[in-house]
């Protein structure tokens, strides 16, 4: 049974796997949250991403906001950016939409200058999808973004699954299922189908085959997926 929680909507799997997770993430978020000010930045990672486990974007995104690391960390930026990413895909609200825009191209800006092609990919990537959603009848800065992440996990050339969830969903942006296809089918095998990475990937294809108006490789990505 497919399983989109309303206080989850960005978590998606069967009832026991999401029930497993929630509670690992109340664990972690219990555990991290008592000593959060020691916790190092693959801790403070976990700490962030359980709250938003839980349904507590907003509180995710105050400790993001009133932390040191935010100062310099392009990562963390992008992680910033991301939790406005997912507020916006519930709410709707055009602020969101801006800050989250605002975030990961800052941290784009810094990961050029510093030639951090990993960072580059991550934050091009999901100015293409926010440009989308900003204006889906001008492709113009989603396609620049989409061809600028091609060529930075080319040179990247990690092989890790977040590279290639890229690669996928770039492709869709232009125009190119099949490629996407054949990459979105490979992150999901290398990530061994975790939830919290397959949901993301997934519902970034989802919301950009609607906004391409492209519903025949929604349900391709659907039967990809399992879902």
């Amino acid at each position: 049974m497919l399983c989109i929680g309303n206080e989850i909507p960005y978590l998606i799997g069967n009832d026991k796997e999401l029930s497993n997770l929630i509670a690992k993430y109340c664990e972690e978020v219990d555990n991290l949250g008592k000593k959060l000010n020691d916790l190092d930045s693959k801790g403070f990672k976990k700490y962030i991403f359980a709250l938003e486990g839980i349904g507590k974007i907003d509180d995710a995104i105050k400790v993001l906001e009133e932390s040191e690391i935010l100062k310099s960390n392009t990562d963390f930026m992008g992680i910033l950016g991301g939790r406005f990413k997912r507020k916006y895909l519930i709410e709707e609200t055009k602020l969101a939409l801006e800050k989250a825009i605002y975030w990961y191209d800052k941290a784009l800006q810094l990961s050029i200058k510093s030639e951090n092609s990993s960072q580059i990919y991550y934050h091009a990537i999901n100015l293409a999808f926010l440009y989308l959603m900003l204006d889906e009848t001008d492709l113009i800065k989603t396609k620049e973004m989409a061809e600028l992440a091609l060529k930075y996990c080319q040179i990247a050339n990690g092989c890790e699954y977040w590279e290639d969830a890229t690669i996928a969903e770039a492709n869709l942006y232009l125009n190119d299922f099949e490629q996407s296809r054949t990459f979105y089918t490979s992150a999901i095998k290398k990530c061994n189908q975790s939830i919290r990475e397959t949901s993301s990937m997934f519902m970034n294809a989802i919301y950009a085959c609607n906004s391409l108006n492209r519903l025949d490789w929604k349900s391709e990505i659907e039967a990809i997926f399992n879902y």
